[in-house]
């Protein structure tokens, strides 16, 4: 299984819509979460995931199950042992999953699929807040400045406890989307996949937005 996952907006959907490329599979077409003006490739996760296992555990373990004024930490987290039946239920024959929540309950995710490759998505900070402020009508206007500023203070904290007990790989989409494949390239590789370089055109310029100087 390759999960993939890191701090909302940091383009994990265009991460996953190139491993998707390279042979990873994610969900049917009818399930997948379409796409969207923020994210115009869709976002490669399952409905039903997110509606029948995501969602519903956060509300359990008492979370915003958005995940934006309320985030567990590793002492809130309550492992369902049946997890994994439950995810494959859901998708049979699924080989990749993508959720940037997951980073929040990586644990979960850790205890169903333990030997999981791990794909953690990188982005500059900056671009993060500018992203969330600008982009993302679900998140804008629900924190200020500085609580959105501990907001991925607190996503860093949950991947760096999580670093410590998976099998992962690091990918920073601002190269990517300058160009730099040579580390998404060598990543898809380290996942069992084999690179298409067809995967390329999926970096559109639509995708290189920057925080202006």
């Amino acid at each position: 299984m390759i999960l993939i996952t890191g701090i909302p907006r940091s383009r994990t959907s265009l991460t996953a819509a190139i491993f998707n490329e390279c042979g990873a599979y994610f969900c049917p077409a009818d399930d997948m979460v379409g796409p969207h003006p923020t994210n115009i490739l869709g976002f490669f996760e399952s409905k039903k995931v997110r509606y029948e296992l995501q969602r519903p555990y956060f509300k359990r373990i008492g979370f915003d199950p958005m995940a934006r004024t309320s985030l567990p930490l590793a002492k809130d987290i309550i492992i369902d042992p049946t997890w994994n039946e439950r995810f494959f239920k859901a998708i049979p024959g699924c080989t990749a999953h993508k959720e940037a929540k997951m980073l929040l309950y990586w644990e979960q995710w850790h205890h169903a699929f333990p030997d999981a490759k791990w794909v953690i998505v990188r982005r500059n900070r900056a671009e993060i807040l500018e992203s969330v402020d600008k982009l993302t009508p679900w998140m804008r206007g629900k924190l200020k400045r500085n609580q959105w500023e501990k907001w991925i203070d607190h996503h860093l904290m949950r991947m760096e406890e999580m670093k410590k007990s998976v099998d992962w790989c690091e990918i920073d989409t601002g190269r990517l989307v300058q160009g730099g494949c040579e580390e998404i390239q060598h990543n898809i590789e380290w996942c069992g996949l084999e690179w298409r370089d067809d995967a390329k055109e999926l970096v559109m310029p639509e995708y290189t937005y920057q925080v202006k100087k």
